[in-house]
C-alpha cells in the first residue's frame, strides 16, 4: 500500500521535476558549490537533449 502511495505522489509531480531528481538529484546536505554545479549540469543536459531532439526531428522530416 505504501508503494502505491509513493507511486501516486511521484506521478503527481511535474515531468521536469521528476527528470531533475532522476538525472542530478540535489540533496539537502550538499554544499552551495555542489548545488550550483548540479543545476548547471542539469541545464546543460536539457540544452543538449533539446538540440538532439531537434536534429532528429529535422532528419526525419527531410527523410520523408
Amino acid at each position: 500500500m505504501e508503494e502505491l502511495n509513493d507511486k501516486i505522489q511521484e506521478d503527481s509531480k511535474p515531468l521536469l521535476k521528476r527528470l531533475r531528481e532522476a538525472v542530478l538529484p540535489v540533496k539537502p546536505g550538499d554544499k552551495a558549490f555542489i548545488r550550483v554545479t548540479k543545476n548547471v549540469g542539469f541545464v546543460m543536459f536539457l540544452i543538449l537533449f533539446s538540440c538532439v531532439s531537434l536534429v532528429l526531428a529535422a532528419a526525419i522530416s527531410f527523410a520523408l
